[in-house]
């Protein structure tokens, strides 16, 4: 989805991510389930850690992506092993990474200008792309594929 404006995302990502929070509240408390939902969970805050390295080496340079080892077309790889990467962390340590993550890629959002974020071209390492490119699907978009997936569990 593209936006037209930082306040429009910022608002319309704020209001995905009081969404996920509505809709994990509401997830059955099965083991299966709760399984899923960490799963779901550290999935979005190993994104949310990947943008913001993204953003991080980019401004020193060109970063890895989608990460060091990893190209597009090999996502379910990188996917499998951010899972397992976060298979053995506590239900209680991911909610509080994914919500410092989250906290941490909105304040680069508003510590930045429309400009910086909208406009194409406006860093090196995102070519073509606005920054909004790569922070949009893993926040706003990410946050509804989240909801989708949970609502399933």
């Amino acid at each position: 989805m593209k936006f037209s404006s930082k306040s429009e995302f910022v608002q319309r990502t704020q209001e995905q991510w009081n969404l996920l929070w509505t809709t994990v509240k509401s997830c059955p408390g099965n083991r299966t389930s709760q399984t899923a939902l960490k799963q779901v969970l550290a999935h979005l805050h190993a994104w949310h850690r990947l943008t913001l390295s993204w953003y991080n080496e980019g401004m020193n340079g060109k970063p890895d992506l989608p990460a060091k080892g990893f190209n597009w077309q090999q996502t379910r790889l990188l996917n499998a092993k951010l899972d397992e990467e976060f298979a053995k962390i506590a239900m209680d340590s991911v909610v509080r990474r994914l919500k410092l993550s989250h906290g941490r890629l909105m304040s680069l959002v508003e510590d930045l200008s429309e400009r910086q974020l909208t406009k194409s071209g406006a860093f090196q390492w995102t070519g073509k792309n606005a920054l909004l490119a790569y922070i949009a699907p893993n926040t706003f978009s990410h946050y509804r594929w989240a909801i989708k997936k949970i609502k399933k569990l």
